[in-house]
């Protein structure tokens, strides 16, 4: 089989199906099963759950976006410490549904468009930008993920598969 099929036969190994159809309930984050605070709406599109603020401004034409990482033993973590900062300053995200969706995304024929986001945040502004950047750090430092080819690394960090810079 040509390996760019490789996604349209998780949800169904005979006939071939999109992603979001493959039957992934018993690894559903908890954020993804419970409801979400008042003011906040909810929208599925595939396999990501989008999370808005009801009255934030328009997203602009143009702008920024933060891609995060996650294995899919981390994934949980990730998804709940990104929850918590996009909750507390009003941003717009996204985030893959279930443990089996990350781990579809990332194996070695996963299109390298999306391979190793877990979680896209949108801040409008470029200090939405800078308080995302800086609080998500805090709270995932250290946390393990592949490296995303697309997109520039932010301070310290790495990819578990990194090595240590020879001296």
């Amino acid at each position: 089989m040509d390996p760019v099929y490789e996604a349209y036969t998780i949800a169904d190994s005979t006939w071939y199906e999109p992603l979001d159809r493959c039957e992934d309930s018993s690894s559903r984050f908890s954020l993804s099963l419970r409801g979400i605070p008042q003011g906040w709406r909810r929208e599925h599109q595939g396999v990501w759950e989008f999370l808005m603020p009801g009255d934030a401004p328009d997203m602009p034409e143009q702008g920024w976006k933060i891609h995060i990482s996650a294995t899919p033993d981390s994934a949980e973590e990730t998804v709940e410490a990104a929850w918590k900062v996009c909750r507390r300053l009003a941003l717009p995200w996204k985030f893959l549904r279930s443990r089996h969706i990350v781990t579809a995304m990332n194996t070695k024929y996963a299109g390298r468009a999306t391979s190793g986001k877990t979680v896209t945040v949108y801040p409008r502004t470029e200090s939405e930008l800078r308080a995302a950047l800086t609080e998500l750090d805090g709270i995932l430092h250290g946390c393990p993920g592949p490296y995303v080819l697309s997109d520039h690394r932010w301070n310290e960090a790495r990819s578990p598969y990194d090595t240590e810079p020879s001296s």
